[in-house]
């Protein structure tokens, strides 16, 4: 994956992360999304997700999302 502009001191000096509701995954923000999570992930630090952001944190890691239950 192509890594997102992030500063890396920026990113060194992060304790934790929130990742954030919003629309449907597979929007502009993902990479980044993404990014930060391995980033965390391999540092061992924690990271939180709320609404869409816990969808998109169990997806990067290897879990299922059905996005329209209507469609499975």
């Amino acid at each position: 994956m192509e890594q997102p502009q992030v500063h890396r001191r920026a990113l060194g000096k992060l304790v934790k992360v929130l990742l954030r509701g919003g629309g449907d995954i597979g929007a502009a923000l993902d990479g980044t999304d993404q990014f930060l999570i391995e980033s965390f992930t391999e540092t061992r630090r924690p990271v939180l997700g709320i609404c869409r952001g816990l969808q998109f944190l169990n997806v990067a890691l290897g879990g299922n999302l059905y996005q329209d239950l209507e469609e499975q």
